[in-house]
């Protein structure tokens, strides 16, 4: 971890002491009444992921005896479209009838369609089909004198008539039309999946009865086109016209019909769910690793204490220990922060959260995917020992213009999106006011501010697709000026990034590139005497060629890498400061400037092919090679990795296991002698291996087990050593001596979003999982020295979430975690050193331990109100529940004899409020 950044972590946390998815919607166009649904247009798919498209359409034979019965009916379907495009399996979800089932699942088993695929490899998808039976109608006569048209329009009212002209002719058999368009309620998306059916009441019915027409048969029904239309003709006269789709509420609106009349309506329909994800994709081959969490963005962002931000979702994965007060660092795997990389489509950046971690430097409305992989991962990562965050961004809407506003406790956000040309552009932009809240405290010493923004713009080009994106975020924390009620600043943390990203597919070939450019500042000062500035700009590139050469072989070739700048800069004694303002600086000595600047570049080529010689087993070797050059340090990389899956039982047991070699160049800190560091240092090194299984032991439920091991070499240590260095002996400070260990184990037990709930709690869908991990992790600093618990060791993790949907907008979560204290060093007494004019431990007084047990309960209320354009969101965040402080540090007095702790955040309340158009 940086100076500056180490700095940044002291004075969070003092900062802190001041204060399902929908299932797939399927329905027929009238044209080709089995032609599965696409996705809804304002949902963008993942990226890299193709839905089946129908390329050929068989008709289903009407049964005789359904015919004379003058039966129709819809036979709603779940199809499993194959790798080659071929249907496999049909299952009916809804019956009309044995006779029109039959007929439907005989037709739909010979439809062909254009297969699934994730990044341009085919792949097995389920898809709803809604399979409709309808008897031919005879053409209306039309009157030789039509009356005029009215229009009207009608939302749940019933809408009037207006009467025919003066002296017009009517015929009593007129007929009149009825035509409009489907729409959802809120979104204003066009519900494509909606039938419309008029009921004929009779004479004593009101405006709004559910009485049914005449004889009890619909007078007409009429199945919405792709574009949410339908049109009927109708006998004059009042009817009540309902609108059944899947997934919604029941809508039901009297109108009244005159002779020759046609209406214009616009129903708007409210679903019971919102969320945008409505096709699964099952993904066999592709993936690479043995454990790889990729979560549900319109699931997590409801999970307590995320604050809607499904980015901070990464904390409750298997593996991910607990930072101190919450903050936002990554522990994973008993591998240091440092050890981690994040990823943004491609490009790493500087760190996935704000101060505090109370929310992620990127707006997660504008995700697509967000890919947890703590170890074991592909070549097409590197420069990183721990593991890995890969944050994807989707394409904006271009459909129409959205919005959205939202506010809580701690900040303000708004989001733009809509087409622009043949494109499509998004805007955001966040804001806290934690700082003015705290300000307002009068014993509060430290505030702290943060705002972020993010451009999307994507465009087709040449065949392909172009996405431009411009994000970045500013962080300050500010310190109260004594006897004053004005704040300055004592730490900045910012960045900018600008990328372009290209992609295009030909044929079997996929074909991606990207560069990026950036700024970097970190700053921690107290006042003019006194601080530390690392600046920092660079310039990155990817490209990745995938290629299916042969059935069961696919080969990926690719290079990445970065020139980066740096500058850094130190005055006084900015590197030991007393942020509460006691700072130890003789105002009288003179200042000490030092200023420093190199250049670093560091590029990699990888290659990796999947061969898959059997559909049930899978191997994947790869290796990347990394070139690393400065100043003061350079050197070449090689990491070899091998991942082997074996499938025991099909879309139900599957074995994987891994080993690679993994590398890191030290921090900069670390190896630039202005800073205390040593230009001889060599890469650090680690070997993971891992073995797993996942089974899939009912529809939405699974379980994932993974045994883990790294041995870690070549590691930063400190050293008490002298060296010659230009000319003369100096400390040596850091040697890359340093050796660790880590064992453990995951546990995942999780149940997918979906309706498969318990009956009695009668919810509409749920979620959850239940998360545990074990694992001890060992450093030493050399051969010679004895092994040590690491500072981030955290044996038992546990993690225990639960989600759940009701009728009507109303959700409820619930997260429990639970993870063991990080060791510590209890002294039992001082004495006092001439030399530094203070007291230090004293000798034999060391008692080495563990903080205490971390707990905590977590509350999230949502409710949803659907209003005809827009929707409201409201929800109640509830962090520590049962106020539980935990003890974060140690703090001793002067001479060692008492100790205290500082303890965390009590009860933490959040209300939250977001519109959306």
């Amino acid at each position: 971890m940086s100076l500056p950044r180490r700095a940044g972590l002291i004075l969070s946390c003092l900062v802190l002491l001041g204060a399902w998815a929908s299932p797939v919607r399927a329905a027929p166009s009238k044209a080709a009444p089995g032609v599965p649904i696409s996705p809804r247009a304002d949902a963008a798919p993942a990226k890299g992921v193709t839905y089946p498209k129908l390329l050929a359409f068989v008709r289903a034979v009407y049964p005789p005896g359904a015919m004379k019965e003058r039966r129709e009916g819809v036979v709603r379907l779940v199809v499993t479209v194959l790798e080659t495009g071929a249907v496999g399996a049909v299952q009916v979800e809804a019956s009309a009838g044995q006779d029109l089932d039959a007929a439907a699942v005989a037709a739909v088993r010979q439809f062909r369609y254009r297969p699934a695929t994730v990044d341009g490899q085919p792949v097995e998808a389920k898809i709803r089909v809604a399979y409709p039976f309808r008897l031919p109608r005879q053409a209306p006569r039309e009157s030789s004198r039509p009356g005029e048209p009215v229009r009207a329009s009608a939302g749940d009212k019933p809408s009037g008539v207006r009467p025919p002209r003066a002296g017009a002719r009517r015929a009593p058999s007129e007929q009149a039309e009825l035509r409009g368009r489907l729409r959802e309620r809120g979104t204003r998306a066009a519900l494509r999946d909606g039938e419309v059916v008029a009921l004929r009441l009779g004479k004593e019915a009101t405006s709004g009865s559910s009485q049914a027409a005449v004889g009890g048969a619909a007078a007409a029904r009429e199945f919405a086109e792709e574009d949410g239309r339908f049109a009927m003709r109708l006998p004059p006269g009042r009817y009540r016209v309902e609108v059944r789709a899947p997934g919604c509420f029941p809508f039901a609106v009297t109108e009244v019909l005159g002779p020759g009349t046609r209406l214009e309506v616009e129903y708007f329909v409210e679903r019971r769910s919102y969320d945008p994800y409505e096709t699964v994709v099952t993904v066999q081959a592709e993936r690479k690793e043995v454990t790889r969490h990729s979560i549900p963005l319109a699931v997590v962002e409801k999970i307590p204490g995320t604050q809607g931000d499904a980015l901070r979702a990464v904390q409750n994965m298997p593996g991910v220990g607990r930072a101190p007060f919450s903050l936002g660092f990554l522990i994973i795997r008993g591998a240091a922060p440092k050890d981690t990389r994040v990823f943004l489509d491609g490009h790493s950046i500087p760190s996935l959260y704000h101060f505090m971690g109370l929310a992620s430097v990127f707006n997660s409305d504008l995700l697509s995917r967000i890919d947890f992989i703590p170890g074991n991962f592909s070549v097409a990562y590197g420069r990183a020992t721990g593991g890995i965050v890969d944050v994807a961004t989707r394409s904006p809407r271009s459909d129409r213009w959205h919005g959205a506003v939202s506010a809580d406790v701690w900040g303000l956000a708004a989001l733009a999106e809509g087409p622009v040309g043949k494109g499509s552009l998004a805007l955001s932009i966040r804001r806290s006011h934690i700082d003015a809240i705290l300000a307002m405290i009068p014993d509060i010493a430290l505030t702290a501010a943060y705002y972020d923004y993010a451009l999307v713009f994507e465009h087709p080009l040449g065949g392909g697709t172009l996405k431009l994106i411009g994000f970045g975020a500013d962080d300050r924390l500010k310190r109260r000026v004594e006897d004053s009620s004005r704040f300055e600043t004592v730490h900045v943390s910012l960045f900018a990034k600008l990328l372009a990203m290209y992609s295009r597919r030909l044929g079997d070939t996929a074909f991606k590139a990207s560069v990026a450019g950036g700024y970097e500042r970190q700053e921690t000062g107290v006042n003019a005497r006194a601080g530390a500035v690392q600046d920092t700009g660079s310039v990155s590139y990817r490209a990745q060629v995938e290629h299916l050469a042969a059935k069961g072989l696919k080969l990926t070739l690719g290079l990445d890498g970065e020139v980066a700048r740096h500058k850094i800069s130190t005055a006084g004694s900015g590197l030991s400061l007393d942020l509460l303002g006691n700072d130890d600086v003789d105002e009288d000595a003179a200042i000490e400037s030092q200023v420093a600047r190199g250049t670093s570049v560091a590029s990699a080529l990888f290659a990796e092919a999947a061969w898959s010689p059997t559909k049930r087993f899978t191997l994947t070797p790869g290796l990347r090679v990394d070139w690393f050059s400065e100043e003061t340090f350079r050197g070449i990389s090689f990491d070899p990795r091998l991942t082997a899956r074996l499938v025991v039982l099909p879309k139900k047991l599957t074995l994987v296991a891994a080993i690679g070699l993994f590398h890191q160049e030290p921090e900069l800190e670390e190896r630039h002698t202005m800073l205390l560091g040593s230009p001889k240092l060599w890469f650090e090194r680690a070997l993971h291996s891992s073995l797993g299984f996942g089974w899939r032991i009912r529809r939405s439920l699974s379980l994932e087990v993974t045994a883990f091991h790294k041995q870690l070499w070549n590691l930063v240590a400190d050293s008490e050593e002298f060296v010659y260095r230009d000319g003369k002996v100096v400390p040596e400070h850091h040697a890359s001596t340093g050796l660790g260990r880590v064992v453990g184990g995951e546990l995942l037990l999780q149940k997918r979003p979906g309706s498969d709930c318990p009956r009695w709690l009668k919810l509409e869908k749920c979620f959850g999982w239940v998360s545990y991990t074990a694992l001890r992790s060992e450093r030493r600093t050399d051969r010679g020295s004895p092994w040590e618990i690491f500072e981030d060791d955290q044996t038992h993790l546990f993690t225990l979430l639960v989600q759940g949907a009701w009728p009507g907008g109303w959700e409820l979560g619930l997260r429990f975690r639970l993870a063991s204290g990080t060791p510590a060093e209890f002294y039992k007494g001082g004495v006092f050193s001439g030399d530094q004019m203070s007291y230090i431990p004293a000798s034999g007084t060391l008692v080495k331990g563990r903080m205490p047990m971390f707990h905590q309960l977590d509350i999230r209320l949502d409710k949803r109100f659907a209003f005809k354009r827009w929707m409201l969101c409201l929800y109640l965040d509830i962090q520590n529940v049962y106020s539980y402080q935990h003890s974060e540090f140690l703090q001793y007095n002067f001479d060692y004899t008492r100790r205290g702790v500082l303890k965390g955040l009590p009860i933490v309340p959040s209300l939250g409020i977001k519109g959306e158009l």
